[in-house]
């Protein structure tokens, strides 16, 4: 069984250069309750990282990070979650029931942060 067998993404298409929503997106001051063990950091290209020992009731451990493909002077990310269902019967069974909705919390959140942080002029 894969580590990590369930997965969630939200595309999203942002007006700044690769290497300014690499800057964002890296700041664990704004992304301070997503950041756990960084597992992969390519600047300007991708980034990922994983929990370690965390407890949540609807997800069990997971991987979350960003990929950005420039497109002239805007870049398209993608945010992304792989993740696995809690361990004990009734966090299994609130994973099932919630683990996507909050797969798609998550990474909605992020894309939407990034949305509006470069919507604002500069």
């Amino acid at each position: 069984m894969t580590k990590y067998p369930l997965h969630h993404e939200t595309p999203v298409v942002l007006n700044a250069p690769a290497e300014a929503v690499f800057a964002y997106l890296d700041d664990f001051h704004k992304l301070s309750a997503h950041m756990e063990v960084v597992t992969e950091r390519e600047p300007p290209r991708r980034k990922a990282w994983q929990t370690t020992g965390a407890k949540l009731l609807v997800i069990g451990p997971y991987r979350l990070g960003f990929e950005l493909a420039p497109e002239g002077a805007r870049t398209r990310a993608r945010v992304f979650i792989d993740y696995a269902l809690p361990d004990g019967a009734l966090t299994r069974w609130l994973g099932r029931l919630l683990g996507g909705i909050y797969a798609r919390w998550c990474t909605e959140r992020m894309a939407k942060d990034a949305l509006a942080h470069f919507a604002r002029p500069a």
